[in-house]
């Protein structure tokens, strides 16, 4: 319900009619109908991600704090929802990397410094440093190149996408493979505090604190399971999935997605045919990120190994918001 309603909050970049299209594209979608009612967490995601979306560009249009602490509020809440979170933050970050590309390399020539960078380049050092320490467990990418296990794959052995030995833990025995990925996290948590406080101390704390209150009360199900609910977060999440795309759960072939799409969400995919090109002859920076955000989501679920019909709505959600541009 939430969602259907989002559109309305940035209707200065849709137009009215176009929040008002995006809202009955919306309500009206099989997809969204549907598993908003099932039992799975991707319905909540859509409404973190638009929400996400609505304030990074209304603090890009007005340089407003509260816009940042609201991205901190809302990455806290996609990250405690599901893993698809690392797919959204890599797209947003992508494009913004892309327009500020000339102003990222001259804060690396030493040019400029953090403290004097844009209100693009500040959501992308925002989202960056909440990130990073969350970030640990893609090392399991180079598992062949490195001695040890720090990304299991058998359960047999112990909790898929952990360290090896943590499952020791609670008998008070550390496994060097836990302490190298306490290191790790030590290591890019101490990284993304450097970078934020070069920023901006007082601000990006307050961000940091509203970010980690609300990802660790629920990860640890309301300070009932610290240990292993923290542990599930900052390392475990990714490691799950980074284990899992080889695995492909579902078998589905890569062109799933456009069954999917053109099956269910027609009234969606087909007005699309027009609306791309339209947009991309008629562009401004919002319509780019969209299509940016569209083409992201298609590129990263395409790709990915596991495939599920559920998964269909975070292609169809920027898909709408293209729609009510066009």
């Amino acid at each position: 319900s939430l969602l259907v309603g989002l559109p309305w909050l940035i209707r200065d970049k849709l137009g009215t009619w176009g929040a008002v299209a995006c809202s009955l594209l919306l309500l009206t979608s099989p997809s969204f109908l549907y598993f908003s009612r099932f039992a799975r967490n991707d319905i909540y995601m859509c409404c973190w991600a638009l929400a996400l979306v609505i304030a990074i560009w209304k603090y890009i249009d007005s340089g407003l704090h509260r816009y940042l602490y609201a991205i901190g509020l809302l990455m806290a809440l996609a990250f405690a929802t599901k893993e698809t979170t690392f797919l959204t933050v890599a797209i947003f970050a992508s494009y913004l990397t892309v327009v500020s590309i000339k102003e990222l390399l001259a804060v690396l020539a030493g040019k400029k410094g953090l403290n004097a960078i844009s209100r693009q380049c500040s959501v992308l050092l925002i989202m960056g440093t909440l990130t990073l320490p969350q970030l640990g467990a893609a090392i399991g990418l180079l598992e062949s190149y490195i001695p040890f296990v720090l990304v299991n794959s058998d359960s047999a052995t112990g909790p898929i996408g952990t360290p090896a030995g943590s499952e020791l833990l609670s008998q008070g025995i550390m496994s060097t493979e836990l302490l190298v990925a306490l290191g790790i996290v030590f290591l890019l948590s101490l990284l993304a505090i450097l970078i934020g406080s070069a920023w901006n101390k007082i601000v990006w704390w307050l961000i940091i604190s509203t970010f980690a209150a609300i990802w660790v009360f629920l990860f640890t199900g309301a300070f009932t399971n610290f240990f292993q609910g923290i542990s599930s977060g900052i390392w475990q999440s990714l490691g799950y999935w980074i284990v899992q795309h080889d695995v492909a759960r579902g078998d589905q072939p890569w062109f799933y997605y456009l069954l999917l799409l053109f099956t269910y969400e027609f009234h969606i995919a087909a007005p699309l045919i027009i609306g791309i090109p339209y947009l991309l002859k008629n562009r401004n920076p919002f319509s780019n990120f969209l299509l940016f955000w569209l083409g992201g989501s298609i590129a990263f679920y395409f790709f990915a190994g596991e495939k599920m019909p559920w998964l269909i709505i975070n292609i169809a959600l920027p898909s709408v918001l293209v729609l009510g541009v066009f």
